[in-house]
């Protein structure tokens, strides 16, 4: 197998769902051509390591990019030859893969887990677990308590919030604990809801009580329209819960994350502020 083979199947063992895009991203190989040869090798045969989900044509999108991912095949091979560890690989469970109505948000959440990476990876940090609102834990065949990793229960409410992203990290040998929301659409009284939510979260302490924090997360959200994180952030104004919690949201734009990942972040007081 060659080198770019293995990388591709370390990367979907990593974020579990890739498009071809986002494994150019990745710099897997510098031929995009060269890259779907390798793509078809390994979905070749009767036991293939990688399958594919494709979405055929969107109206006003044109047609969508298949997602790769992990067989069993493909983790058997990661855990006998390169002595993975089999709960680190990220793979879909049957057949909760297929998500055309979800398409466009979970490809903007893994596009941040790769940005996120690629940040860590230039400066002097770690990070030490990263579960998608996709994620599950459990089984459902035979116990039936299949249930999202990220679920955090709101004593206040009796309801619950589940994080787009959890991820726990490491900068200049400092921990922190992040709740990242990827909000695509113009539904700013859905997310604001959301919001208060994640704020309730963080009165209880819930980030802290489940992931064992001194101190508590910090909620970041990425927006597909700048329009409308500048209509959240002029709403929230006027919501007397937030304050004296403005240090603890920030917000961005899905392009100004792709231009720079730590600066140009957002508070609630509409002030720029970092990542941390």
């Amino acid at each position: 197998m060659s080198e770019s083979e293995l990388r591709i199947l370390e990367s979907l063992a990593r974020y579990k769902y890739l498009t071809t895009s986002q494994l150019d991203l990745l710099n897997i190989l510098k031929n995009k051509m060269g890259l779907y040869q390798r793509l078809r090798e390994l979905r070749a045969g009767k036991k293939p390591l990688i399958a594919n989900n494709s979405f055929g044509i969107m109206p006003g999108k044109g047609k969508l990019e298949d997602f790769y991912y992990l067989t069993s095949k493909g983790q058997d091979f990661l855990i006998e030859n390169l002595e993975y560890n089999e709960q680190k690989i990220k793979a879909p469970k049957g057949t909760s893969s297929l998500f055309a109505r979800d398409y466009f948000h979970r490809k903007e959440t893994i596009n941040f887990y790769i940005y996120f990476d690629k940040w860590i990876n230039k400066n002097d940090g770690d990070i030490l677990f990263l579960d998608y609102y996709f994620d599950k834990i459990g089984d459902n065949r035979s116990k039936k308590n299949l249930r999202a990793k990220n679920k955090i229960d709101i004593e206040q409410t009796g309801g619950y919030i589940i994080p787009d992203i959890v991820t726990k990290f490491t900068y200049k040998n400092e921990p922190y604990l992040f709740f990242i929301e990827q909000h695509n659409g113009k539904d700013t009284k859905k997310l604001l809801k959301q919001l208060y939510f994640h704020l309730l979260a963080l009165e209880e302490g819930k980030g802290a009580e489940k992931y064992q924090m001194q101190k508590n997360h910090r909620v970041a959200v990425i927006f597909e329209f700048e329009s409308i994180l500048k209509a959240t952030l002029e709403r929230i104004q006027n919501i007397n819960e937030f304050k004296g919690f403005e240090k603890f949201f920030i917000f961005k734009t899905n392009e100004s994350l792709n231009k720079s990942f730590f600066n140009d972040w957002i508070d609630l007081k509409r002030i720029n502020t970092n990542l941390i």
